[in-house]
């Protein structure tokens, strides 16, 4: 198996060209795929996953009305754009550098993969299928989430830098996600000693890539909450590097 070194947190990520569109159900808690949204050379498209119509509380979305339909549009639809913030905004240039986005005006893709296109109004979440390189790596960027209950005045995460090596590990006797993975900045991290977690939607592929193949994750970015440039969820930009066989594709091992 080649072996995977620590990579810099500017090396360039390439911007996935296809998410799973995801849907949580509040009772179970569960997230369920619902779509797919895809870009290629002319534009966007959106298809429901066959099994959507069936599932109980999910209504699909007003813009899509057709369950069987293959929506094509040459900028992005308005449901995924609407998750994107803005260039009008005031805080605009401060939400892209809190997430450590290379550019005054990255675009939406770049943005969505990062968020995963998060918002407080709903439940749905876009979840990028990172792709191998020529080279066999596949890498990936993610906001930690849950860092203000883990390290609530951020001691640990003040002593992190962009760059700085970070560590994954399991935490089986979680009461919220029976696969909750922590992120930490010491080798076997636990609860008492973390920066948070890896989101719940990608912990799924991120226990298959540390289960079956070399991972390498980093400090993107970090941002200091007492530095005012972004929220208490978007405190640490997280990257993750893993060597995977010819012919991996990560949708197939997306476990949601």
């Amino acid at each position: 198996m080649t072996e995977l070194t620590v990579v810099s947190s500017q090396d360039c990520v390439a911007t996935p060209d296809r998410f799973l569109v995801l849907w949580q159900d509040l009772d179970s808690r569960r997230y369920h795929r619902v779509g797919f949204l895809e870009r290629d050379a002319v534009g966007y498209s959106f298809r429901y996953e066959p099994t959507a119509r069936a599932l109980t509380g999910f209504a699909g979305f007003a813009e899509f009305p057709a369950w069987n339909e293959v929506y094509r549009s040459e900028p992005l639809f308005a449901t995924f754009a609407n998750r994107v913030m803005t260039a009008r905004r005031e805080s605009y240039e401060r939400y892209v550098e809190s997430l450590g986005v290379v550019g005054p005006h990255p675009e939406p893709f770049e943005v969505l993969a990062r968020t995963l296109g998060t918002r407080a109004t709903d439940h749905v979440q876009l979840l990028p299928v990172p792709r191998r390189n020529a080279a066999g790596s596949l890498s990936l960027h993610f906001l930690v989430h849950g860092t203000r209950h883990v390290d609530l005045d951020a001691s640990r995460l003040s002593r992190v830098q962009a760059g700085d090596t970070l560590y994954l590990a399991r935490e089986p006797g979680n009461p919220q996600s029976p696969v909750a993975v922590l992120v930490g900045a010491s080798p076997e991290p636990t609860r008492n000693a973390a920066l948070g977690y890896v989101p719940d939607v990608l912990s799924g592929l991120v226990r298959r890539l540390m289960e079956s193949y070399p991972v390498v994750v980093t400090a993107a970015h970090v941002n200091q909450p007492n530095g005012g440039a972004a929220p208490d969820h978007m405190r640490l930009l997280a990257r993750l590097d893993a060597i995977v066989p010819d012919g991996f594709e990560a949708d197939s091992i997306l476990d949601v």
